[in-house]
């Protein structure tokens, strides 16, 4: 059973039952754009975190910035991080790729059909 790790409206199904492929073939796609602007908040929120931190850290060298804010810049850049990682492999889920050669035995969805995360899309 191969399917996808996130949720969506499959948009290409570029292989059919019964076809030969090779490991890495992409074998279905999502619709993209609500992961692609997801990815984008995510990138804007790490970098204003990064210039955050930046400040902080060139503030805590000279005392003018106290404890717990170096802290809570120190943390907002972490989470910023995990969350561009997990927008990152988000969005890169949106392509469903071979595992291995072989060969489809069975579509159960079809173009532009909605699926949800780990729903079978094809044997």
């Amino acid at each position: 059973m191969l399917a996808f790790r996130v949720e969506g409206k499959i948009i290409a199904m570029p292989v059919f039952s019964g076809e030969e492929v090779v490991e890495g073939s992409v074998l279905a796609e999502l619709d993209k754009a609500e992961y692609l602007l997801l990815l984008e908040k995510a990138k804007s929120i790490h970098q204003l975190a990064t210039v955050q931190y930046q400040r902080a850290v060139k503030l805590k060298k000279t005392n003018f910035i106290s404890a717990q804010d170096f802290d809570k810049a120190v943390s907002s850049l972490n989470e910023a991080k995990a969350s561009l990682e997990l927008a990152q492999s988000n969005f890169n889920y949106t392509t469903l790729r071979a595992p291995y050669g072989g060969t489809v035995s069975l579509r159960v969805k079809e173009k532009f059909e909605f699926v949800n995360a780990m729903e079978p899309v094809m044997h």
